[in-house]
């Protein structure tokens, strides 16, 4: 799912809670997430880089995904509980 993400809303994702969309006031809406599976939400916003996201799993990590020829690549650039915002662009 691909959304603006806002530091407000990076500390808010929660493993056990799945994110389907953003209201009017730019909060998530939520529903339960019966098996705990780890989702991935990308960067929406204008001036983010293409491929940047949160992997949500037991820790919550800043992603990178990247072709390099040809080839899909995923890189964890750092968990969020270390850096938590990225830098502005």
């Amino acid at each position: 799912m691909k959304i603006e993400l806002t530091l407000g809303i990076v500390k808010s994702l929660r493993l056990d809670e799945n994110p389907t969309g953003l209201n009017a006031k730019k909060t998530l809406i939520t529903e339960t997430n019966v098996g705990r599976a780890r989702y991935i939400l990308w960067d929406a916003h204008q001036k983010a880089p293409p491929g940047v996201g949160v992997r949500v799993s037991e820790k919550k990590t800043y992603i990178l995904r990247r072709k390099v020829h040809g080839k899909s690549t995923m890189t964890t650039v750092g968990n969020v509980a270390e850096r938590p915002a990225p830098p502005p662009v």
